[in-house]
């Protein structure tokens, strides 16, 4: 997983050191052997990435039953921890995740015997949930138990039949007689939507047809219906019986149903262009054209009008039939980059691309698929991988160019190198960061790698190399865009200026940069994400300026204005502990610790810091965070920081498990600071170790260059 990187920066301001200080640059640490991180799939992003590329293999593939097997363990594993630290709900999650391994033509077809291995836990989710009122949930669990546990279908079918007509009686109490239909119809289409049983869907579709007989027999009759009413129970549904009855059958590759249903829909809620375009599909002499075109039925800008699964559904029915029509495969690869499902977007494209090598607009969507697997591996401590992906990539920029000599693919290598040189910077790798970046920067320079190039500067004490490569950052032409970006460059560039001794164009460069964020923050438009890092931002200029408190003030809207945002808080908490202001990130961490949406990840290197710094200072140990550490049982990483930070696991151990310059950075500097000051000459030297690693974008690294400074100015 790609480590957290928090860029705190102002270390001469943190330390209090001599606002002209002399630097030396440190010489870049020499570069290691390039090893990919294994994947783990207790992790988030390992586990992401690992589902997306099962989800994207055929369904005749090899591999695929293993690999289904290796992750439903997993999502089972999952189970089985959330409820015994009492996460019901995150439980569910990681069922409905489970459920999603079988696709719906593995579903109609009985091909979920390995379903049955969890079925204990599916019943123990289904009583909670059904004891606790939960109808959709409990349904879920219900539905997938008729498949997991087929000798039970009798009693499951009568226990859906009550949370059903459950549903109901609580949908007419609320709105009338005229909400018939209602609480069962959104309890089902819940269900659907998680496990695409052939008994959900039926009785979902007869719904459907129901309700909008009955709506239409309501409205023949004359006289004053309620529709207030009527659309307070029912919504947009009553409008769109054939919509609705399509896109279930069509997502669970029930085409002729599909058209079948929408045929019978007269009246209100029925669509002739959608009748069309089934009909046009799937007529004896029907083309590639018509299933595009049946697809984009289904997509609209508005998202209540468009249902990306059955649009896909309808593309890679349409591509299994055409194989040889580039667009549908193309449009298949659009939608899944549109799901954020990039393996399944690469394997569309390139479908498309071996079906049409001369189509220049699927070349760039290629080249662009190819560049974001690159970013991907690259941010996610898979250099060795990256490596191999980038090199594929500039062979396709190299086979374009000589299939289309006069023009250029629509994407240079730019951006890539710049993911790159950020891949390399988080795991240490600073020589290969800087060529990476350069290289990017001599295609076409952008903010994004000139930021950072200036940033591996300031953190390896070289303002003066990180000043040019700054100022060349803002000379750029302005984008709106790029508004975020240049407020931190400008506040790294005057940070840069401190350094080298230039305290008046420091102060000019947060100034301006102070004005720029206010001008943002006055935008009402700005979303809270947006808002909560404007006013990071303005708070660390605030800092820099010499206004602590409204600083202080600033950085506790930014929390109130984004409360969900993991790394506001893991922002505000290190920004913080770096500048010896423990009582402000204790209180940042606190309001972190008491969120459900704030990750676990997050939660326990924050609290790894708030525990690190109380012990280094001699304080007392915050009891949260040793209670949320001590909770850390796993086996990734900061699991096993987390219990060697509580004694529970050795050092010499832990070291063996230390096989990147990340680990060995974090490991040294958690060994420096949770001894306190028992052994000084032992902490001081660990810290230089963290130093040493080169590892700039960690919290650890910025921390240990301002202990170290600290024993400097008290050893002279």
């Amino acid at each position: 997983m790609a480590r957290l990187w928090i860029v705190v920066g102002a270390l001469a301001a943190a330390c209090g050191a001599n606002p002209h200080p002399p630097v030396v640059p440190r010489p870049d640490p020499p570069p290691g052997p390039l090893v990919d991180a294994p994947y783990d799939l207790a992790n988030d992003q390992d586990l992401q990435w690992v589902r997306q590329q099962y989800d994207a293999l055929d369904a005749g593939a090899p591999a695929r039953d293993a690999r289904r097997a290796e992750l439903a363990a997993e999502y089972a594993r999952r189970i089985d921890a959330h409820l015994a630290r009492g996460q019901r709900d995150r439980a569910y999650d990681a069922l409905v995740e489970l459920l999603g391994l079988w696709t719906p033509a593995e579903i109609r077809d009985g091909r979920v015997a390995p379903l049955a291995d969890y079925a204990e836990q599916i019943e123990a989710l289904r009583a909670s949930f059904f004891r606790s009122g939960d109808d959709e949930q409990a349904a879920v669990c219900t539905v997938a138990l008729m498949a997991a546990a087929p000798p039970r279908a009798a009693e499951l079918t009568a226990r859906l039949d009550e949370i059903l007509a459950y549903a109901d009686d609580l949908a007419v109490a609320e709105h009338g007689d005229a909400a018939a239909r209602a609480g069962a119809i959104a309890v089902l289409e819940h269900v659907v939507d998680a496990f695409a049983h052939p008994v959900a869907i039926d009785r979902l579709a007869t719904l459907y047809a129901d309700r909008q007989r009955a709506i239409a027999a309501l409205i023949a009759r004359g006289g004053d219906p309620d529709f207030h009413g009527l659309f307070a129970a029912h919504g947009r549904g009553m409008f769109r019986a054939a919509w609705d009855m399509a896109r279930l059958l069509v997502r669970a590759g029930r085409f002729d149903d599909a058209r079948r249903a929408v045929d019978a829909v007269h009246g209100i809620g029925e669509s002739p262009p959608l009748r069309a375009a089934l009909a046009g599909a799937l007529d004896a002499d029907a083309d590639a054209r018509a299933w595009m075109s049946l697809a984009t039925a289904f997509v609209s800008d508005k998202e209540e009008d468009s249902d990306l699964d059955a649009a896909f559904a309808v593309c890679a029915e349409g591509v299994r039939r055409f194989p040889d029509f580039p667009m549908l495969a193309r449009m298949a690869s659009a939608i899944a980059r549109e799901r954020s499902e990039l393996p399944l977007a690469i394997a569309y494209a390139e479908r498309a691309y071996r079906a049409d090598p001369t189509n220049r607009d699927v070349a760039d969507d290629l080249a662009e698929l190819y560049e974001a697997r690159v970013t991907r591996l690259a941010l996610s401590e898979r250099p060795v991988a990256a490596t191999r992906a980038l090199a594929a990539l500039e062979r396709f920029h190299r086979d374009a160019q000589r299939r289309w000599p006069r023009t250029r693919l629509a994407r240079d290598l730019a951006d890539a190198y710049a993911a790159m040189g950020r891949g390399m910077a988080s795991l240490g790798e600073i020589a290969r960061a800087k060529r990476y970046l350069r290289r990017s920067i001599a295609l076409r320079p952008t903010l994004a790698a000139l930021e950072l190039l200036g940033t591996i500067a300031l953190k390896r004490d070289d303002p003066a190399g990180a000043i040019a490569p700054l100022e060349r950052a803002l000379a750029l032409p302005a984008r709106g865009e790029d508004l975020f970006a240049r407020g931190r460059v400008r506040r790294l560039l005057g940070e840069a200026y401190a350094r080298a001794g230039q305290a008046a164009r420091a102060r000019d460069q947060w100034t301006l940069a102070l004005a720029q964020w206010k001008a943002l923050l006055d935008n009402d438009a700005l979303r809270p994400a947006g808002r909560a890092e404007a006013l990071i931002e303005t708070g660390k200029l605030l800092w820099l300026l010499g206004e602590p408190d409204a600083a202080l003030s600033a950085f506790e809207t930014a929390v109130d204005t984004a409360p969900q945002s993991s790394s506001t808080y893991a922002d505000v908490v290190a920004f913080l502990i770096v500048r010896d202001r423990y009582a402000d990130a204790l209180d940042a961490y606190h309001r972190a610790l008491g969120r459900s949406d704030v990750g676990d990840y997050f939660k326990t290197y924050m609290s790894l810091w708030v525990l690190a710094e109380a012990r280094r200072a001699g304080r007392a140990a915050d009891p949260n965070a040793i209670a949320y550490l001590s909770r850390r049982d796993g086996r990734l990483w900061e699991d096993r920081l987390a219990r060697f930070a509580l004694g529970r696991e050795d050092y010499a151990v832990l070291s063996r498990a230390a096989t990147t310059r990340g680990r060995r950075a974090e490991l040294c500097y958690y060994a420096a600071v949770l001894g306190g000051d028992a052994n000084r000459a032992r902490a001081t030297a660990l810290l230089q170790r963290v130093v040493d690693t080169g590892m700039v974008l960690f919290f650890e690294y910025d921390m240990a260059k301002v202990l170290l400074e600290r024993a400097r100015r008290m050893a002279r």
